[in-house]
């Protein structure tokens, strides 16, 4: 914070915690239509997915595992934030595997994202 009060601070926090929830809840809504899109195509299939069939499927189940990893961040964040700054003064320690955490979150969807879009890489998460 460059400049401002104890105000200043929490109305930056409660902004952060509330775009945080704001994600959450929008992001949850994608997979969930995601999700409804993938049931209805199994139980209804066209015939250009009868060609495709496990390309379209993996691509789905790929966009879950990723969905999965970025939805845990989102929450973890949002428990961080919520917490406020005097916890993370409280627990140095913790703060560390925080970052940890986060790190490994944020290259893991990458990777996922990043392996599943490219027609060479061999990885999986």
């Amino acid at each position: 914070m460059a400049s401002g009060g104890l105000d200043s601070m929490t109305l930056g926090e409660n902004v952060i915690i509330g775009g945080l929830v704001v994600q959450i809840l929008f992001f949850t809504c994608f997979v969930v239509t995601a999700g409804i899109f993938h049931a209805r195509l199994v139980r209804v299939p066209t015939g250009k997915s009868m060609q495709v069939h496990k390309l379209w499927q993996r691509s789905l189940y790929s966009l879950y595992a990723g969905s999965v990893l970025i939805w845990v961040r989102c929450v973890f964040r949002l428990i961080e934030y919520a917490q406020g700054m005097n916890i993370a003064k409280l627990h140095k320690h913790a703060h560390r595997l925080t970052e940890g955490y986060q790190a490994t979150t944020d290259t893991s969807s990458r990777t996922k994202c990043s392996c599943t879009s490219s027609t060479h890489c061999s990885c999986s998460l």
